[in-house]
């Protein structure tokens, strides 16, 4: 849902103040599109009289880029280079991990119960998309090839109220969110309505002190990467909270080779590259080992995106197959997440925010269940005109074994199937109830949650392609508010990939990947590592950062 995933690369052309070179190539196929560059410079921009400073002067002027492509078919088929002051400073490969809280992926494989498990992959699914929950939009940097980004964090899983069976997180937890956040959850106050999670958090005896459970906190350590610009609390940029240091005020680096440590904590690690830069495609990989079990997430990042007036609309590529979550030691059981379509709304206002519409389907696959399980997610369809509710309903049922597409909407399961039922609002509180019972009890309240910083390692002992040694140059810039030598840094990074890509086409030589295995012709969206893939995920489980 952030705008990216557009390439950057390509022959250069100018858009002039009088003629439209978007505009014109939206005329022609995706084929001649495919050949289209557009660089944007800042001074072009800045026609519009817009404070290029100002958050709503950033997105007036995407707005009437955005003008332009209105009749292209796939914003990503175009070529853009945007001027760096409507930038974030941080890289689409640190932006998208999907691993706001490692807490409740780590806690996926833990219950014995089928039925338990797939509720503990759904609410991991909701907690994903928090950074749009609390955060702002952002446009961060469009990835070169080959770049790669490591990570990785250390928290105790969460566990479920014995009795109510809501999840109890117990760090890094929003305890004044903005009002903002309380009307977008549809409420006034940060309590719930089924039940008091925020409530019984704040009271528990292993919550941090109050001045480390703001949303974010600021890095107590002074570097050349995104975290310094960090902001406090749940109005923050998603690229400050996405973009944490190794330490944070409150939190204390690894010091020690570890999976878990004495305290019960386990270790979550994440690695992705950009494996395609036309079509721009990147692979990840994230795993936990813990004592609730090992789990795993893989997948293909891949993003189609159109222009439809008012708002942007953004979607799954023909490569991206969705999320497979699996369960080593449970037989190898898969889940499938595939992705639903996210609309960039506001932009009229120069205040964007996500919405998400159509349907999330998730697919238990193998393992040992004796019920194959299937749940549909539906979002709620929103109206322009009115205030978003971000209202979802859905429903977990049981499919016949070969027949996992039989149903592709709610009212199509027979009620006969259905197992369990789910409502709320995806950016509060999501709750559900066993089929044929009326009690229902809380999946999830994404209210009094806060993203949870990652660890990165230093600068100084990236590789040269780790996404922010990469744009080390242009983050310095940005955060500066130099946006001549911020996009003079951008512009040769991108010059740079053109030059290699000409290379590589005269010599017709294939680029492989370093960390992931090629796709191949029988593609099923599940990325596989390379011996470095393997080695570096280890690498990450045992890394040690002062």
């Amino acid at each position: 849902m952030a705008l990216g995933k557009t390439s950057s690369s390509g022959t250069p052309a100018t858009l002039s103040r009088n003629a439209s070179t978007i505009s014109s190539a939206s005329k022609h196929s995706t084929k001649h599109l495919q050949d289209q560059h557009v660089d944007l410079t800042t001074e072009e921009l800045e026609q519009d009289n817009a404070n290029p400073d100002s958050e709503t002067g950033k997105f007036r002027q995407l707005f009437g880029i955005l003008k332009k492509c209105l009749n292209v078919a796939n914003l990503t088929d175009v070529r853009i280079s945007l001027p760096a002051n409507l930038l974030e400073p941080i890289g689409n490969l640190e932006l998208w991990q999907y691993c706001e809280r490692p807490d409740f992926f780590a806690a996926m494989p833990e219950s014995d119960d089928e039925l338990e498990r797939m509720l503990s992959v759904l609410r991991w699914m909701f907690t994903k998309d928090l950074k749009f929950v609390k955060h702002k939009i952002a446009k961060p940097y469009n990835s070169i090839l080959g770049e790669h980004f490591h990570a990785h964090w250390d928290i105790e899983p969460i566990s479920l109220h014995p009795t109510l069976g809501h999840p109890e997180p117990t760090a890094h937890l929003d305890v004044n969110p903005t009002a903002e956040v309380l009307s977008n959850a549809g409420r006034t106050t940060a309590s719930s309505s089924t039940s008091t999670t925020a409530n019984s958090a704040k009271t528990s005896p292993k919550l941090p002190s109050s001045s480390s459970s703001t949303s974010i906190q600021k890095s107590s350590t002074t570097t050349t990467v995104p975290a310094s610009s960090l902001k406090a609390g749940g109005g923050g940029s998603v690229a400050s909270s996405s973009a944490s240091t190794t330490t944070s005020s409150n939190e204390t680096a690894a010091t020690s080779l570890l999976t878990t440590d004495d305290e019960g904590k386990t270790r979550t690690v994440f690695l992705n590259e950009q494996t395609s830069h036309h079509p721009p495609i990147s692979h990840f990989v994230l795993e936990a080992r813990g004592p609730k079990g090992t789990v795993r997430a893989t997948g293909a990042d891949q993003l189609g995106a159109k222009f439809t007036g008012t708002t942007v609309k953004v979607f799954p590529g023909e490569h991206n197959k969705g999320i497979f979550v699996s369960f080593p030691d449970r037989a190898g059981e898969e889940y499938q997440i595939t992705h639903p379509t996210a609309n960039v709304a506001g932009l009229l206002r120069g205040n964007p925010y996500a919405t998400i519409c159509e349907y999330t389907y998730v697919t238990c696959r193998q393992g040992e269940g004796k019920r194959r399980l299937r749940a549909i997610i539906s979002y709620i369809e929103e109206s322009w005109l009115l205030k978003s509710k971000f209202l979802v309903e859905g429903v977990v049922y049981e499919y016949e074994e070969g027949k996992e597409d039989a149903y592709t909407k709610i009212k199509h399961v027979p009620a006969a199937r259905i197992v369990a039922h789910l409502e709320g609002c995806w950016r509060g509180e999501v709750r559900w109830r066993k089929s044929g019972e009326k009690t229902w009890s809380q999946l999830l309240d994404m209210v009094p949650l806060s993203v949870i910083p990652k660890k990165v390692a230093p600068l100084d002992q990236q590789h040269e392609l780790e996404t922010r040694k990469v744009w080390a140059a242009v983050t310095n810039a940005v955060l500066a508010k130099d946006w001549n030598t911020a996009s003079k840094a951008k512009q040769t990074l991108e010059q740079g990939q053109r030059v290699k890509a000409e290379e590589r086409k005269k010599s017709g030589i294939v680029y492989e990947p370093r960390f992931f295995k090629p796709e191949g012709d029988n593609w099923d969206g599940r990325p596989q590592l390379t011996e470095d893939g393997l080695k570096a995920i280890e690498l990450e489980f045992k890394a040690q950062y002062d």
